[in-house]
């Protein structure tokens, strides 16, 4: 008596099991991985906007130097010099200003008897208050200028500050951070918008990869 062997009547459509869990542990590993970039990068800017916040909250109360009332005084001329200071030309500092202001920039400078709490902070306070480009300290005793400038030059204002310490000449200073704050168009994307973008075309190409080759996987079963 002979036997009849009976055909399966639907082919298989997916993966094994292996197969399938493989890919699907390759993207979650590239995931896990992104996350955890993302998370360091969080951790290590946290300390310094903490500093940033704490000086901030420190505003002197007892001075002629509080960035409201210098925010009056740099209106027009965009210059401030304190009446214990005569280490730097007012002439040139007024030049500098306009130079800058010819490039389209902003920006004011200051030379306080005591900037408080620190140079760097007593800066962001200025610039935050005047709403300008950036704002430049000269710090007594001989200490390097500091600088800050608006979040529209986030990617540029760490540079450009580095550069113009480097400058012993106070014009040269200004028009060395004028310059590296405008290079490369100015204005540009902000870091974690780039690291975004990164992160999303990783993960895009993961996706396509293990999409790409459960296909070919599916179609080899099928044709078999």
């Amino acid at each position: 008596m002979s036997s009849t062997r009976t055909l399966p009547t639907t082919l298989p459509t997916t993966l094994p099991t292996t197969q399938s869990d493989r890919f699907t542990a390759s993207i979650l590993a590239v995931t896990k991985f992104v996350s955890v970039a993302l998370l360091a990068l969080t951790l290590l800017a946290a300390p310094v906007s903490a500093q940033e916040e704490a000086d901030d909250s420190q505003e002197p109360l007892l001075s002629d130097e509080t960035p409201t009332l210098l925010a009056e005084k740099l209106e027009d001329g965009g210059v401030y010099i304190g009446p214990g200071r005569s280490d730097l030309d007012a002439a040139t500092l007024q030049e500098a200003v306009s130079s800058a202001r010819q490039e389209g920039l902003e920006i004011v400078i200051l030379v306080p008897d005591q900037p408080e709490p620190n140079a760097s902070a007593f800066a962001r306070r200025i610039q935050e208050k005047t709403e300008t480009d950036a704002a430049i300290v000269y710090p007594p005793d001989g200490a390097e200028l500091q600088a800050y400038a608006s979040e529209e030059f986030v990617s540029n204002r760490t540079r450009a500050l580095n550069r113009a310490q480097e400058e012993a000449d106070p014009s040269a200073a200004i028009g060395v951070y004028v310059e590296e704050l405008q290079s490369d168009g100015s204005r540009n994307v902000p870091v974690f918008v780039l690291i975004l973008v990164v992160v999303v075309l990783v993960l895009l190409y993961t996706a396509y990869g293990a999409s790409s080759l459960l296909e070919r996987e599916r179609k080899k079963l099928i044709s078999q």
